[in-house]
C-alpha cells in the first residue's frame, strides 16, 4: 500500500498515515476505513498526523472523499495534523475542514506542520488545552 499507517505510541493514541508516492483514491478509502477501525478499537480519544513528505502529488478525485470521511469520524474532538501536505491537499483539507464545522457534524480540529516533530508538539498543545478546558 502507498500509504503506511500505524500507531506511533504504545498507548495507541496517535495514529501516523504516511503517505509515499503514487498512492490513489482506493488506498486513501482504505485507509480512511482502518483508521475507524483502529480508533474505534481503544478506549481513548485517537489523534492523527498526515505526513505527506514522501508525497508531492495526490489524485485528482480526492474532494469526492469527503462524505466518507464525514462517515467516519469518530464521535469526540480530536486534532488532525497535516505534514507538508501537496498544495492540492492543503485546499482541500481546507474546505472540507470549513464544511464540516458549518454543518457542526465535524468534531476535529485541524492544523497543519511543516515537521513530524512540530505535529507531534501541535498535538501535545491541543491535549494540554483540551485538559484545561475540562477542568474548568
Amino acid at each position: 500500500m502507498t500509504i503506511v499507517t500505524k500507531w506511533v505510541d504504545e498507548t495507541q493514541s496517535i495514529i501516523c498515515h504516511a503517505y509515499q508516492v503514487g498512492w490513489t483514491l482506493a488506498d486513501f478509502h482504505a485507509v480512511v476505513d482502518l483508521t475507524y477501525s483502529m480508533t474505534m478499537s481503544v478506549d481513548q480519544c485517537v489523534d492523527t498526523i498526515s505526513d505527506f513528505t514522501n508525497s508531492k502529488t495526490s489524485p485528482g478525485q480526492l474532494i469526492s472523499a469527503s462524505r466518507h470521511i464525514e462517515q467516519k469520524l469518530p464521535p469526540y474532538p480530536h486534532i488532525s495534523v497535516v505534514v507538508n501536505p501537496p498544495t492540492f491537499v492543503q485546499v482541500i483539507v481546507d474546505v472540507m475542514t470549513r464544511l464540516g464545522r458549518t454543518a457542526d457534524k465535524n468534531p476535529v480540529t485541524v492544523r497543519f506542520a511543516r515537521s513530524l516533530d512540530e505535529a507531534y508538539t501541535i498535538i501535545q498543545d491541543y491535549r494540554a488545552k483540551v485538559v484545561r478546558q475540562v477542568r474548568s
